[in-house]
């Protein structure tokens, strides 16, 4: 069975830190890392199964990524790629029984984007960016919450399409 091709929404609030360097010519070379926390979440009909619903909630979006950009003035724009992490709690439920399994995964994969940011000030820059997550396939345990179930198994395929805005303090020697 396969879970996956579903759209999930929600609102992701979150933090991030990191470092850029910015050599004469102008390139600019960063690492970073960012932590979002969400109430995220989605639920679909099984194509299998009738009267099964299956649900999604991602807890949790985490990234350690590379940066290279170019800055014209007060204006970067970048590309940004490397590890990801996600914190996931799955349920499926039925018409007859409410929810009849749950389980919890952190499931790791990889991310590459792009953005820009601009400088406000000497100490605060503002920025807007895309990112595509992607944690692959990976078969999950559900856990049945009545004794009269089986255990289950499925494959969840899982990615994630994510725009982020926000604000940036900056901290250290110039911009």
């Amino acid at each position: 069975m396969s879970l996956g091709g579903h759209s999930v929404d929600g609102f992701i609030g979150g933090v991030q830190a990191g470092c850029d360097y910015q050599l004469e010519n102008g390139v600019v070379l960063g690492a970073g890392g960012s932590y979002g926390w969400t109430q995220a979440d989605g639920t679909h009909a099984s194509t299998r199964e009738t009267g099964v619903f299956y649900h999604s909630e991602v807890e949790a979006l985490a990234a350690l990524t590379g940066r290279l950009g170019y800055a014209f003035d007060n204006l970067l724009v970048y590309v940004e790629g490397g590890a990801a992490w996600e914190r996931v709690d799955y349920a499926a439920a039925t018409t007859q029984i409410g929810t009849a399994y749950r389980a919890s995964d952190t499931r790791d994969g990889w991310t590459v984007g792009a953005g820009g940011e601009v400088a406000i000030s000497e100490r605060v820059s503002a920025f807007v960016e895309y990112a595509y997550y992607d944690f692959s396939t990976k078969r999950i345990t559900l856990n049945p919450q009545y004794s009269f179930l089986p255990t289950a198994f499925v494959d969840i395929e899982d990615t994630a399409n994510v725009i982020r805005a926000g604000v940036n303090l900056r901290f250290g020697l110039g911009r």
